[in-house]
């Protein structure tokens, strides 16, 4: 089994973890014309051998007066997983940095369009994201499990 063919069952989320706006009691509007940067993210932890938890989060810090952080979490698992720990490691990676992003970003965009329109801005729209371009898979590391003593 490839890593591109393996399938994966939701276990637990999206779920809201984190959701931090803060607006000074001036800020009205945010500037015309000015640049918001938008920061992802990403948070692996291996709950089990084949069980991934996965955070993703976007950070809005170059608007003045406005700061915000939301993150969502989920659980996902490669089912049927590939005997293979090479095979397993690029599934992990594929799910992690891919699949778990692209199923948790969406919530991300209506929650920051939510949050600013209730702290009274002018809705700001993050993005449209093609997670292919965005985690190098190379490079993302797919931590180990822990090892619990008892």
């Amino acid at each position: 089994m490839s890593a591109e063919s393996a399938s994966i069952r939701l276990v637990a989320g999206p779920e809201l973890s984190l959701l931090e706006v803060r607006k000074d009691v001036a800020a009205r509007e945010i500037p015309p014309g000015h640049p918001v940067e938008f920061k992802l993210n990403l948070g692996l932890n291996r709950l089990g051998e084949n069980v991934l938890g996965v955070e993703l989060s976007l950070q809005i810090a170059n608007v003045p007066g406005l700061a915000l952080n939301v993150a969502y979490r989920a659980v996902v698992e490669v089912a049927d997983p590939p005997t293979d720990p090479i095979a397993l490691n690029a599934a992990l990676k594929q799910i992690g940095g891919r699949v778990a992003p692209s199923l948790m970003y969406p919530f991300i965009r209506e929650t920051v369009v939510s949050s600013l329109q209730r702290a009274l801005l002018t809705a700001i729209v993050p993005p449209i994201v093609n997670f292919a371009n965005v985690f190098d898979l190379e490079n993302l590391a797919v931590p180990e499990m822990r090892k619990v003593s008892g």
